[in-house]
């Protein structure tokens, strides 16, 4: 019995979870806009939205459109198939990843012109590689006074500096991914103080940027915010403007922390890097509700591959989901990840399998949330992948039976390029096992 090596190359792809509902069945309207930089939006004609379990629709001249959900309902997480518009791509991609079904609230759709985005990112990409370099001469020198002045012995030196140099190469493998979160920030969204930031980043003076979000301080302004909305919810229901206000102020200033720590990933060097870490943590513990929050912190720590940081704040995200099994399995699958990145493959078997064991009965049940099912059959698409890295292709092999009949079970017509192409890898598992 054999697998072929392409298999154990493979990523698969990450299924997305949902939240369930009980209500009925919902319409969402959809506004289409293009990105203009500073300036107004326009409406964005000609665009194609498919998403699962609503039939495809394109925005007319005002740039809107319905999408009408056969069983998806208010609150339950949209799963997007395509979206396209020749010459365009979708430029608010992190509220798209976001997006829950709501009949009451109209989603926006931000796209910009390719050309465009590429231009901004080039910008950013320019500026921060520079300044990475800098970042690096320094902290080079600064090891090297520390040698000269005898506050560091040769040997720390060496250790220090081979260390700094394993950080850099790991801040330069992930920059492509915080050059392309900062160039989605909203320009036209931001204060004019944050326009100001910005503009630094644009520019390259990074010391000036960082030095201004700090003298901003946009963690306090969080927590007073958040400390001020608890209290504003504790008061009548005459006040429900003011708490409105006071959450879109905290998202606001939320969104300003992203920024902060998007313009620390561009800048790179140690200091900055502990920066992030610290200010995303502080931001969850400021408020431990802030399901995003808890998103970017976590996904920090697996993408600097901080895996004992993501042992400890794991048991966080399984209580923030304790009643979504779909959500559960996300988080189960998110920590085998940074197992699996860091080469521990028997803790990320131990992972998958413990998730596994918690979901199946309620599989079996028929009881599991919206996307439950779906992140099931992707978890034991894992435990088989991950099986067939360490060499074990029987249970690699048993693990591909199981999940072949939950994808076609989920995936019936195959109509989507990602979930067919989930289905015949798994068809192709076991040819090449029993070849």
């Amino acid at each position: 019995m054999k697998l072929s090596k392409h298999f154990v190359a493979i990523i698969t792809t990450v299924f997305v979870s949902a939240t369930a509902s009980l209500s009925a069945q919902s319409v969402q309207q959809m506004q289409v806009v293009e990105y203009m930089g500073q300036e107004t939006k326009r409406p964005l004609a000609g665009v194609s939205v498919a998403v699962v379990n609503a039939p495809a629709a394109t925005s007319d001249e005002q740039g809107a459109l319905s999408l009408h959900f056969r069983t998806q309902h208010d609150g339950d997480r949209v799963s997007v198939r395509r979206i396209e518009k020749a010459g365009y791509e979708v430029f608010n991609k992190q509220a798209v990843d976001q997006w829950v079904v709501s009949s009451s609230a109209p989603f926006r759709l931000v796209l910009c012109q390719s050309e465009r985005f590429r231009e901004i990112c080039d910008q950013y990409m320019a500026k921060a590689s520079a300044h990475y370099e800098l970042q690096y001469q320094r902290d080079q020198q600064r090891l090297a006074q520390q040698l000269k002045k005898a506050e560091l012995k040769e040997a720390e030196y060496q250790q220090q500096l081979a260390a700094l140099e394993a950080q850099y190469n790991q801040q330069l493998d992930n920059l492509d991914n915080y050059v392309d979160r900062f160039a989605r920030i909203d320009l036209e969204t931001l204060s004019e103080d944050q326009r100001a930031i910005v503009a630094l980043i644009q520019e390259g003076r990074f010391d000036e940027a960082i030095a201004a979000y700090e003298a901003a301080d946009y963690l306090s302004q969080y927590k007073r915010e958040n400390e001020e909305l608890l209290r504003a919810q504790a008061a009548a229901r005459q006040l429900e403007t003011v708490v409105e206000q006071k959450v879109r102020n905290k998202e606001q200033l939320y969104q300003a922390i992203r920024n902060q720590v998007n313009a620390y990933a561009l800048a790179g060097g140690f200091d900055n890097q502990n920066k992030i870490r610290e200010l995303l943590k502080a931001a969850v513990e400021a408020d431990t509700t802030n399901v995003s929050a808890a998103h970017d912190y976590f996904e920090y720590l697996n993408l600097q591959l901080l895996t004992d940081e993501v042992e400890a704040f794991f048991p966080f995200m399984l209580r923030l989901y304790q009643n979504s099994l779909a959500n559960r399995l996300w988080v189960y699958t998110y920590l085998a990840s940074t197992y699996g990145r860091s080469q521990q493959y028997q803790k990320r078997t131990e992972c998958l399998n413990r998730a596994r064991e918690e979901a199946l009965p309620v599989i079996q049940r028929g009881e599991g949330d919206s996307g439950a099912d779906e992140n099931y059959a992707g978890l034991i698409f894992r435990i088989a992948e991950t099986y067939a890295l360490i060499g074990e292709y029987a249970k690699a092999q048993q693990y591909a039976d199981e999940a072949e009949p939950l994808l076609q079970k989920i995936y019936r017509e195959c109509e989507d390029d990602m979930n067919l192409y989930n289905w015949v890898l798994v068809r192709s598992i076991q040819a090449d096992a029993m070849a």
